[in-house]
Formats: C-alpha cells, structure tokens, sequence
C-alpha cells in the first residue's frame, strides 16, 4: 500500500498492475544493497559492542570506552583524516573544474575523447601499483625532487616521503579522474546559449559563474565530493605505504587492528566512527549547497517537496 497521490495524507491505494514491472526491476538492486551495505553495517555496529580479541567475546562496549578514554589518539588520527580528505577534495575540485570546463567547451569531440581515455586509464590497474609508482616518483632522488632541484626549488636528496604532503598527493592523484568525469558529465548539460543570453545581457565572467555555471553544476560537485572525500578520508594503504608514522590515518589504525592486533570490535567501532561522521560531514555539505542555491539540487523536472532540494 502507498499513499494516493490525489487523496492527500492518510489516504492509501492498492499498486496498479502496471507499477509491478518498475518495482521488479528495482527489486535486484534493493536487494543488492541491502545485502551489501545495510547488512554489513548492521554486522559493524554488532562486532563493535563485544569485547575483543576476536568476535566471540561478551557484549559490554568496552572497545567504545577505550576509544573515549584516549581521545589524543583516536581523536587525533580522526581530525587527521578528515583534513587531509577534505584536503584532498578541495585540491581535486581545483584541478577538476578547469580541466572539465575545457575539455567540455574547448577540446574537440574527438580528442576529448583521447583525453579522458588517458585520464582514466591508469586507474584501471592496481591501486598498489599507483601508489608505488608515486613512491619512486617522490623519492630521495627520484623523477620530482630531481626536476625540483633542476628548477632550483630543492635539493635532489630532498623528499616530502613518509610526510602528511605526501599522502595528500597521493589521495589527489589517485581521486582527480573521479571528479574531473563528475563535474564534466555536469558541465556538458549547460547549453551554451544560457551563457550566450547572460553575456549579450552584460553579466560579467563571475556573474555568469555565480548564477549560472555554479549551480547547474553543484549536482555534480556534490556527487564528485561524495565520490572522493568518502574513500580519501577512510584510506589506510596511501597512508602506510607513503606517509610513514608522519602520514597514518584513521584508516591505517583500523586496518592494525585486524591485521596486528585481532581487536575486530575496536575496528569496527571506529569504522562505525568514521562512518558517521563522514555521513555528518557530506549531510552538512549537502545542507549548505541547498541554502547557498535552493533548488538547484532538485532533479529536473521536480516541483515541490518532490525534488531533492525538499
């Protein structure tokens, strides 16, 4: 039973046959998500309560106790992580928009193409094998801190390897391609006409981006900071490989805990940690971009609540 759509609140109406066809196509995908995401979710937040080692201790919640009474570390590592997430966001939104704007305006179909084939190829291999490469790219003596020191910006033996510098370049690098796809997908749905009315009506460059460009493009810089801060703030390998002591994350810390200490309840309470407040952090970034330009979140076509906007 949903509600009728003509019948106001409280008033209920049986499917029609023909809204059976739509349910059945989402049905694989509900369930997909359910036995992905909400199932595993809801394992967490069960492991989380026992008391480690293993996952066959008794429910006392005494891994969330641990984490409150050292808040230095697990506070520290936690804050750490978000920067350097939201570090590496705003430095892919930088890059990303210029680059979007001009292959989607000024680059011809064809190579545009070749570009963000390029772009994307990389990506295609082992994250591990990227981030290695990095590791010798940024290495006392290696491709970068050469080219540096040619420049006169560093000595060759310099490097900004086992730093927090370090794992930002990486989190930048490894999570540019994803924004740049985002905001050029978003980009692409701006006809040119609209910036063509707007300038013969004498809106400068900034105005033509503040009223027009920026919000028919804000769906898709949401969905590109969803995409790249999310998996920027919880990644832990970046952190190990290239940031050393200097560079660990919250994700990093997890990760020992089941592979070094056995402690599956801690790690799943502090993933559930990070989860939430990445949740908190992406709800409040979402929040601001309505407010900032209510309606442009809403799907086309929406009217009403029936938008995202609400």
């Amino acid at each position: 039973m949903i509600r009728s759509r003509t019948g106001g609140p409280g008033v209920a109406r049986a499917l029609r046959p023909a809204e059976w066809p739509r349910l059945a196509l989402m049905a694989p995908a509900t369930a997909l998500l359910i036995a992905m995401v909400a199932v595993p979710v809801a394992m967490l937040a069960w492991f989380s309560l026992l008391s480690g080692p293993g996952v066959s201790g008794a429910v006392t919640g005494r891994e969330w106790a641990v984490m409150l009474d050292r808040p230095q570390l697990y506070g520290g590592l936690l804050l750490r992580s978000l920067a350097l997430g939201l570090g590496a966001t705003a430095l892919c939104i930088l890059i990303a928009w210029p680059t979007a704007w001009a292959l989607s305006r000024h680059v011809a179909p064809r190579t545009r193409s070749a570009i963000l084939a390029l772009l994307i190829i990389p990506h295609l291999t082992s994250a591990l094998l990227l981030i290695y490469a990095m590791y010798v790219l940024i290495a006392p003596g290696g491709p970068m801190m050469t080219a540096l020191a040619a420049l006169g910006l560093a000595e060759s033996r310099d490097t900004i390897l086992f730093t927090r510098w370090a794992v930002l370049l990486m989190l930048t690098y490894m999570y540019l391609p994803f924004m740049v796809m985002a905001l050029f997908a978003a980009i692409e749905r701006i006809e040119p006409t609209v910036l063509d009315a707007a300038r013969s009506l004498g809106a400068s460059g900034w105005a033509r981006f503040r009223h027009i460009v920026l919000p028919m493009t804000l769906p898709g810089l949401m969905t590109g900071l969803v995409i790249v801060f999310t998996p920027a703030a919880g990644s832990f390998l970046e952190a190990r490989i290239l940031g050393g002591a200097n560079g660990m994350m919250f994700g990093t810390l997890i990760a020992e805990q089941i592979s070094r200490a056995n402690n599956q309840p801690r790690a799943a309470a502090m993933a559930i940690t990070l989860l939430a407040v990445i949740l908190l952090l992406l709800g409040v970034f979402r929040l601001l971009a309505m407010r900032a330009f209510p309606g442009a979140m809403r799907r086309p076509g929406a009217h009403g609540s029936g938008g995202w906007g609400g």
